[in-house]
């Protein structure tokens, strides 16, 4: 978007640049007027022009003095100067100011256009080098500043206290070297849309909570330790910033929240000064563990209360194991749910404990009642699907999920009551048949099921297997689509990438080729 701004005391002149030049077709998207130099300047505080066509002699301020300012305030604005004297003078401060171009009037409408056309292709090309340099500055910027963060928290080498200091007070970092500091742990949830490419740019939910503290008068440097966290290093206005810190802070993570992108944000005690950051930072890497057991899209806040580790009861498996071999499965689920409230008031339980806890409990629900099915945690020598899945979660309520909705299926498998499940997948492939991926393993995966114990379940109780089904309902989609569309449109939309397979089961399950089909649908 390439604006250009026309100045100039003669109105006949302006006014026919303004409406006779093929603007838009010359790459300029917006055209301000100005009478002269001061009124330019003006204009520009606001309009802030990529290309000035400018006047020389004018009242107020002349063309000269107006390229002077810009220079200043503009330094990538490109000048054009237009005058009726060919003053040697003139043409020489053109030169010392780096004008693009010296016109000589009366103008030339065509010269004016490949002028125009020329100085449009040059800011371009600028435009992108200065993109280029920008990018690399801040990839530098990034680096010195995750490498002060390290530093600073005291991860590595112990920092010079005198170099550190230079170095936070270099012009890409001005970071305060006296006060009081806080460290903050910003860990996102993983999601699908992933938001694993830890570069601030890609995040700007950082950018705004950096802008939102500076605002405030915070002072922070922000660094990726992990590839999963980011810390932020803030120094506070004054030593009662606290409040209004975490205020801030939990307010900047409901925000993410409501667009999306889970927050866990842990803040770590004060510390009087710069040296005594890595306190801070154990501190707030311990709270951000608690992510697990409170879930994203919290604030935790250090504090000085005794650890909280949960005591495991050693007979709980035992427990659970007869509650399953009994058939007793709301007493099994109650179990769970007690285990879970529990856990969650002792947040300083180390994760590893409590996950494989809950993956002894899954395996039980093999030996136990699932045995009784033929079924096993390996299936033809590989490992169920479900034991990934379980591997993958990354909260507590995710595991209670995960182990109710087991516990469930296996209630569901020892009463015959299967029809939910079913249900369920019937309902995943009506609204994802268009989908090409859409497999039998994928819609198991969904259902936390094995993908042969979903063929064998959809087939006992509807008598058609699950492709079978996915099938028909494709095709009863491409028939409601195939008289408004082109034939490899409809196959696409569908789920298919190959017309002729498409064409072939089309025939075979409705009776016709999808041509056939069209023509005897029209009156």
């Amino acid at each position: 978007m390439v604006k250009l701004l026309i100045v100039d005391d003669e109105v006949k002149t302006r006014q026919t640049l303004y409406r006779y030049v093929p603007w838009f077709d010359l790459g300029i998207v917006d055209v301000e007027q100005a009478e002269d130099g001061l009124q330019a300047l003006q204009k520009s505080v606001a309009f802030v022009p990529d290309i000035v066509l400018t006047d020389v002699r004018m009242p107020r301020m002349n063309g000269i003095e107006l390229a002077k300012e810009l220079r200043a305030v503009l330094p990538r604005c490109k000048i054009i100067f237009l005058s009726a004297y060919s003053d040697l003078e003139y043409l020489k401060t053109a030169i010392k100011l780096q004008a693009f171009d010296y016109i000589e009037k009366p103008v030339d409408l065509e010269e004016i256009g490949r002028v125009i056309k020329s100085v449009v292709a040059e800011y371009r090309k600028d435009l992108q080098q200065w993109n280029v340099e920008r990018k690399l500055r801040e990839h530098e910027r990034m680096l010195r500043a995750r490498q002060l963060v390290v530093s600073l928290c005291g991860i590595g080498e112990k920092p010079e206290p005198e170099r550190m200091v230079d170095e936070l007070l270099h012009p890409d970092i001005r970071f305060p070297t006296t006060g009081t500091f806080v460290c903050l742990s910003i860990r996102f949830e993983a999601a699908e849309d992933g938001i694993e490419e830890l570069s601030v740019p890609s995040i700007p939910e950082l950018r705004q909570l950096d802008r939102r503290l500076s605002d405030l008068g915070f002072g922070c440097l922000m660094g990726a330790i992990k590839q999963e966290s980011w810390v932020m290093l803030a120094a506070m206005p004054s030593s009662s910033s606290m409040p209004e810190l975490r205020q801030t802070v939990e307010d900047y993570a409901r925000e993410c929240g409501n667009n999306g992108a889970n927050v866990c944000i842990a803040i770590g005690g004060p510390v009087g000064d710069l040296f005594s950051l890595p306190d801070s930072y154990k501190q707030a890497s311990s709270l951000s563990k608690r992510s697990f057991y409170f879930g994203y899209a919290h604030v935790l806040t250090f504090d000085n209360e005794p650890s909280r580790v949960y005591s495991f009861d050693p007979h709980l498996q035992e427990q659970w194991l007869r509650h399953l071999r009994n058939n007793q499965l709301d007493e099994a689920i109650r179990l769970i749910r007690q285990l879970v409230s529990e856990l969650r008031q002792h947040p300083d339980t180390p994760v590893e404990q409590v996950k494989n806890l809950f993956y002894s409990l899954w395996i039980q629900l093999y030996q136990g009642p699932r045995k009784l099915a033929g079924l096993s945690v390996h299936e033809n020598g590989n490992r169920l699907p479900e034991a990934d899945a379980l591997a993958s979660l990354s909260t507590l309520e995710q595991y209670e999920e995960f182990l109710l909705r087991e516990t469930e299926s296996v209630a569901n498998e020892n009463s015959g009551k299967t029809g939910g499940v079913v249900s369920r997948i019937a309902h995943i492939i009506r609204e994802q048949a268009g989908n090409q991926n859409l497999t039998i393993n994928s819609i198991a995966s969904q259902l936390f099921l094995t993908s042969s114990y979903v063929c064998l379940l959809f087939k006992n109780e509807t008598g058609l297997t699950v492709n079978q089904y996915l099938t028909s309902v494709r095709m009863e989609m491409a028939k409601q689509l195939i008289a408004r569309h082109k034939i490899h449109e409809v196959a696409k939309r569908v789920g298919y990438t190959d017309t002729k397979y498409f064409t072939r089961l089309f025939k075979k399950e409705v009776g016709w080729t999808p041509s056939e089909y069209r023509e005897r649908l029209r009156p």
